[in-house]
C-alpha cells in the first residue's frame, strides 16, 4: 500500500475532492472510484471523506493506493494482473513481481452481529499474516510474503 498526501492550497479551497484528484492531480476515474471502495482510500485530515465533499485551504487530502506489480517490469507473464477475484465471499490474488511482500486491506459491510473469519485457501499459511482491524473482523489487513510456486 502506498499513501499520498496532498496539501490543499488557497487556490483549491472549496473545490470538490473528485475535481482535485482528477483535474489537478491527474488521477483517472477508475482510480478515484477504487479509492471510494477501499478502507482509508480517501481521507481528509485523517477522517473519511466523499468525493463530492469540498476541501479547504490547510486541509490534507490523503489517498491510499494498492501497489501492484507491473507487467513487463516486475513480472513477465501473459496475465497482466495480480487480482483474480473480488467477491463478497472471496479475495484472490496471485503474487507476482520482485517485492518481498504484498499488503492488502479488505473491508466487508455486514449487518450487526455478523462476524468474519479470514483464512488461507492455498499457499503457505505460515507466510500469510491476517490481522483483523475490527472486533467482528469486517476490516482486515492481509500481508503475504513471497512464496515458492507450489502444486496441488
Amino acid at each position: 500500500m502506498r499513501r499520498i498526501d496532498f496539501a490543499i492550497t488557497e487556490a483549491e479551497d472549496g473545490l470538490k475532492v473528485e475535481f482535485v484528484l482528477k483535474k489537478l492531480h491527474g488521477m483517472s476515474s477508475r482510480v478515484v472510484t477504487s479509492l471510494k471502495h477501499r478502507p482509508d482510500g480517501l481521507l481528509l485530515n485523517g477522517a473519511h471523506i466523499r468525493t463530492v465533499d469540498p476541501v479547504h485551504a490547510g486541509d490534507t487530502l490523503s489517498v491510499t493506493l494498492e501497489d501492484s506489480a507491473r507487467q513487463g517490469v516486475d513480472f513477465f507473464d501473459a496475465v497482466s494482473s495480480e487480482a483474480l477475484e473480488d467477491t463478497p465471499q472471496c479475495v484472490t490474488r496471485v503474487f507476482r513481481g520482485t517485492a518481498r511482500s504484498r499488503r492488502l486491506t479488505v473491508s466487508a459491510d455486514a449487518p450487526a452481529g455478523c462476524a468474519f473469519r479470514w483464512f488461507v485457501v492455498s499457499g503457505d499459511p505460515a507466510r500469510v499474516k491476517i490481522t483483523p482491524q475490527t472486533s467482528n473482523g469486517s476490516l482486515a489487513t492481509i500481508e503475504v510474503a513471497w512464496q515458492a510456486p507450489f502444486e496441488r
